[in-house]
């Protein structure tokens, strides 16, 4: 129990600690009345390509940073703990991918927030568990649709002042993480049991209705007594 915990902990320490220079940031906004919104994304500007690197730091307003607080501790640390020798590598790829693909794509306005990296690392979460065809993830990943089904929404332009690009950017780079790195095994898969998907077909003990061979019984011990008559003197 102690080890889990341990491990939880190390876990959230960097999504912790990226979330509380959000918060810094936030902070800094409103006691000085600072406004750094054009530090964001601004498409096809080569001023606004530092958002990509600077964006996920910046918010609209309080409450755009409570919505994605919680999602984006939750998730990170998911990412760390079940993926633990990928997750720093991964998240790079989704901040970078996303914010990039966001500039080249995205419309003319600036986009802010850490939206791409939570669609990133949910998608990521989700496709990685098919992709693997490992039960424990796969059930991590019924986890994220019971929890975060509905932000199917934000890849849609329903919403004039989202960037529905950045969430569907992101998105798009979580999946492709999600493949790339699916041959490079966890913990977890060392010890959970797998998907069987390599049957062979001609074998009449895995059609429908059969259990697989069961081992032959083993062949008695026949024990042979040779006897032989007392010879007289």
């Amino acid at each position: 129990m102690q080890n889990e915990f341990k491990k939880l902990s190390q876990a959230s320490s960097w999504p912790i600690m990226l979330l509380g220079i959000q918060w810094v940031v936030k902070i800094i906004e409103t006691v000085w009345q600072y406004n750094w919104f054009s530090y964001g994304i601004y498409p096809r500007n080569m001023a606004g390509l530092k958002g990509v690197f600077l964006a996920p730091f910046l918010h609209g307003d309080w409450i755009h940073l409570f919505d994605n607080s919680i999602p984006f501790l939750f998730l990170g640390t998911m990412l760390f703990y079940f993926y633990r020798h990928i997750a720093a590598e991964t998240l790079i790829w989704i901040w970078l991918m996303g914010g990039l693909w966001t500039w080249i794509m995205a419309r003319s306005s600036f986009h802010i927030g850490s939206s791409h990296i939570i669609y990133g690392l949910a998608a990521f979460i989700f496709f990685s568990g098919l992709f693997r065809k490992n039960l424990q993830l796969m059930s991590l990943s019924l986890l994220i649709v019971a929890l975060y089904g509905g932000l199917i929404w934000g890849l849609l332009p329903v919403v004039e002042h989202i960037s529905w690009e950045g969430h569907l950017m992101g998105a798009i780079s979580g999946i492709l993480c999600a493949f790339y790195f699916k041959n490079y095994q966890t913990e977890i898969e060392k010890t959970a049991p797998q998907l069987v998907d390599d049957i062979d077909d001609n074998d009449p003990y895995w059609l429908e209705g059969y259990n697989p061979k069961p081992k032959e019984p083993e062949k008695p011990v026949e024990l042979v007594y040779h006897y032989r008559e007392n010879e007289e003197k």
